[in-house]
């Protein structure tokens, strides 16, 4: 078994190789060479008939070229640490936000939904579901192109982050589809919000569409009912948007209100 003493430079490196950069890690194996051959040193001025000169020379030099190899190694590793770092947080981003928008994708608005349904269920909170459509944004892509129309959709999706809490959750459903999930809010509490987003859209200029086109949304609202499936929740909900377009569009329309309410 190894003695304590030849030991201690390779636990002390240990400990550092995820946490330091090369050049650190070369300081620290330089230190510790350094006190290492400073103790035998004083141990071969202590005690020099009990020191092999030749050996403990020996013992050093290659105690100093592998600490030296643990730094170059142990950056290596920082290094790829921190690269996978970097890609897991990457990784984590794309699987909830929408590459074309930057909003929540609509894998990440089901997920929301299925937790504020068991919060809501658990503590008797209340929260809404707001489906947005851009109205014939067909149009838009036909008329000035797909790559316009991404840009519409982009800045659409910035103006509406802008104009809600950051306890809300935005982001797109699917096409020009947005979903929007108010918290703890009631349903005329989300009609208020939801009319503010469809006036604050009509007066949107876009920077690559001509002044005269405006786009308008239509909303529907639909408010979370105790127990029920979420997917209920979001039929309400699609069946007031439905409503909305066909009204006319650029408007918002509440859920059917059960009889028994």
């Amino acid at each position: 078994r190894p003695p304590r003493s030849t030991l201690f430079p390779y636990t002390t490196l240990f400990r550092s190789v995820f946490r330091l950069r090369t050049r650190e890690l070369m300081v620290v194996a330089a230190f510790i060479s350094i006190c290492y051959g400073l103790m035998l040193a004083l141990l071969i001025h202590l005690r020099p008939e009990a020191v092999d000169l030749r050996l403990t020379m020996l013992r050093w030099g290659a105690i100093t070229v592998i600490l030296l190899w643990f730094a170059l190694m142990g950056g290596y590793i920082s290094r790829l640490r921190k690269e996978l770092k970097a890609t897991k947080s990457a990784i984590e981003d794309m699987a909830m936000h929408d590459e074309l928008t930057g909003t929540f994708n609509r894998r990440y608005l089901m997920e929301t939904l299925q937790r504020e349904k068991s919060r809501c269920d658990r503590i008797g909170a209340k929260f809404c579901v707001c489906m947005v459509d851009l109205d014939f944004f067909k149009v838009v892509n036909d008329t000035f192109g797909h790559q316009v129309g991404d840009e519409v959709l982009r800045a659409f999706s910035r103006h509406t982050l802008q104009g809600f809490r950051g306890a809300d959750c935005f982001g797109r459903y699917c096409g020009e589809e947005f979903m929007l999930i108010l918290l703890d809010t009631t349903r005329e509490g989300a009609r208020i919000k939801a009319e503010r987003l469809r006036s604050d859209t009509e007066k949107l200029a876009f920077a690559n569409l001509p002044p005269e086109v405006k786009l308008t949304t239509s909303i529907g609202v639909a408010e979370y009912r105790p127990g029920e499936d979420i997917e209920e929740t979001q039929r309400r909900a699609d069946a007031a948007l439905y409503k909305a377009k066909e009204a006319g569009r650029n408007r918002v329309e509440l859920e059917a209100v059960a009889v028994a309410e």
